[in-house]
């Protein structure tokens, strides 16, 4: 009686064991699909080919979301599966000021006035408006109409 009480312990435990690791393998990066430049919506090309002009799409993954592009000069644009802008990566390297004329002026200005000698090296485009991280590491938040909202901490 003992020893089937200790196997019933010891399936269980295994049981659970397995299923941790069954668990702990999903990734949300599975989902992750290559695709060719071309299966990007139209918009998402013609961004690209305005705002990065000569420079080409080392990576495109689609997932349930959206669309990532790595291009060859270290940018990142990450895309609304319609084809809108989402996101400007340009891992410590300044947007592209043609980027920054087509989202509302004030938030250019405030960074210019407030943040002397930085520059900005992300947006993205969120809920509230506009989120951007600048050179010296600070993430700034700014509504749709790109009036200051606060500094993320």
């Amino acid at each position: 009686m003992i020893k089937s009480v200790e196997m019933k312990n010891f399936l269980l435990l295994l049981g659970l064991i397995s299923f941790m690791f069954v668990f702990l393998s999903c990734d949300d990066d599975d989902d992750d699909l290559v695709v060719n430049l071309m299966d990007l919506p139209s918009q998402s090309q013609t961004f690209l080919t305005t705002h990065f002009p000569g420079q080409t799409a080392v990576r495109v993954t689609k997932d349930d979301d959206s669309y990532d592009v790595i291009l060859n000069n270290g940018f990142e644009v990450d895309f609304y599966l319609s084809g809108e802008w989402k996101s400007v990566d340009g891992h410590r390297t300044a947007i592209p000021e043609s980027i920054m004329a087509i989202v509302p002026e004030e938030i250019s200005t405030y960074v210019t006035t407030n943040f002397t000698n930085q520059s900005i090296i992300e947006i993205s485009k969120e809920n509230y408006g506009f989120s951007v991280d600048l050179s010296s590491g600070i993430e700034l938040e700014f509504d749709i109409n790109g009036s200051f909202l606060r500094i993320d901490t």
